[in-house]
């Protein structure tokens, strides 16, 4: 008998909440809040927005490469370039260059 009239009870005051639109709107908002912290909706957004800004970042980095890459092809065809790169990287000479080779005794 006593479980029949607490379950009355609290009845009849959920019936007179509903008659107050207001309260009705605060609670639905915080048992919305409530429902994406505890599935940790709110946690994923956080980390879908940090790995976009990073993704932005690599983004603009590998443009910024592509950029020098396309600026030596544009340079590559120059016989002077390919020259400069053959003596530099290749350690080769031209024809007519003298090269002196000093031992480390």
């Amino acid at each position: 008998m006593v479980f029949v009239r607490f379950y009355f009870e609290v009845f009849s005051w959920i019936r007179a909440q509903l008659d107050h639109p207001m309260r009705i709107l605060v609670f639905s908002l915080s048992l919305f809040c409530f429902s994406l912290m505890t599935s940790g909706l709110w946690w994923k957004l956080w980390a879908l927005h940090r790995d976009y800004e990073a993704l932005g970042q690599k983004m603009s980095s590998t443009k910024q490469e592509i950029r020098e890459i396309e600026s030596q092809v544009k340079l590559a065809g120059d016989l002077q370039f390919i020259e400069r790169q053959a003596k530099d990287r290749l350690d080769m000479v031209d024809e007519n260059e003298l090269v002196f080779v000093f031992s480390d005794n």
